[in-house]
């Protein structure tokens, strides 16, 4: 393992590397952040085949900073699942070469913003201010983007979920736990949107593609407005615990399997 702890200043890296296999990273910078040595340098695409500019390599890391991590430009990464705390004001940001588990990411006061190149599967995301600017975005190139639970806020922040090859959907089918929590959430897909089972969510208001083929499947825990909800190719189904707002909802594909079903309880 690597172990780094700064009791005061910045931790800057440019390539610190134990292998992706069993060792970790741990760094802590007690007073600051946790950042490129030169921002931006050698940016590795986290789609590309290369590694080069990765800024860190390892199982797993762990990264608590007081101010942000990856705010001034992304942290290029190759790790198998993350923790990440930003403890006072300061954004999170990581371009991650493949597949990820974020088992714990959390900010104070910022944004999270997560780019993959695999899927991405979201245990504990939480951004604990809300505020309009302290948005979450996870956004990947291959894979699914798998959801337990990613926590904006009710009242102001707003989540944006994009797979571009893929399907938004519940990492464990069935569960009762809410998995998204926002005052507006943004949804792209290639395939489903909790089509396997439905995402349980919080929201004022949500706009919603899926792209190909693939059904749109929520639980909503109290009023919500479909704001622009359209599948090309499946069914839409939407529960709500409150009324239901249908501004702009489509099923593209006129089909006998694709029906559009709205029900609340109240």
């Amino acid at each position: 393992d690597v172990n780094l702890h700064a009791k005061q200043e910045d931790v800057l890296i440019d390539t610190i590397t134990v292998g992706t296999e069993h060792n970790d990273i741990r760094i802590t910078a007690d007073l600051g952040n946790i950042e490129e040595m030169v921002p931006g340098d050698a940016d590795d695409s986290f789609d590309d085949p290369a590694t080069a500019g990765l800024d860190l390599i390892a199982d797993h890391a762990v990264l608590t900073a007081n101010g942000s991590i990856g705010g001034l430009l992304p942290l290029e990464t190759r790790l198998n699942s993350l923790e990440a705390h930003a403890g006072t004001t300061g954004d999170i940001d990581l371009n991650e070469h493949d597949a990820i588990t974020l088992t714990d990411v959390d900010t104070n006061d910022g944004s999270i913003t997560f780019d993959a190149g695999g899927s991405i599967t979201a245990l504990d995301v939480e951004s604990a201010t809300d505020h309009d600017d302290n948005d979450i975005t996870l956004h990947n190139t291959g894979g699914d983007i798998l959801l337990d639970r990613v926590d904006a806020g009710t009242s102001q922040g707003d989540v944006h979920l994009t797979s571009d090859s893929g399907s938004v959907r519940e990492m464990e089918n069935q569960d009762a736990g809410i998995d998204l929590v926002a005052d507006h959430a943004v949804i792209n897909a290639n395939g489903g949107i909790g089509g396997g089972s439905p995402l349980e969510t919080e929201l004022n208001s949500i706009e919603a593609h899926a792209g190909t083929t693939g059904d749109i499947d929520l639980n909503e825990h109290d009023a919500i407005t479909l704001t622009d909800v359209d599948t090309n190719d499946g069914s839409i189904t939407f529960d709500a615990g409150g009324s239901i707002t249908a501004l702009d909802v489509e099923s593209a594909t006129d089909h006998d399997d694709n029906d559009i079903t709205l029900h609340n309880t109240s």
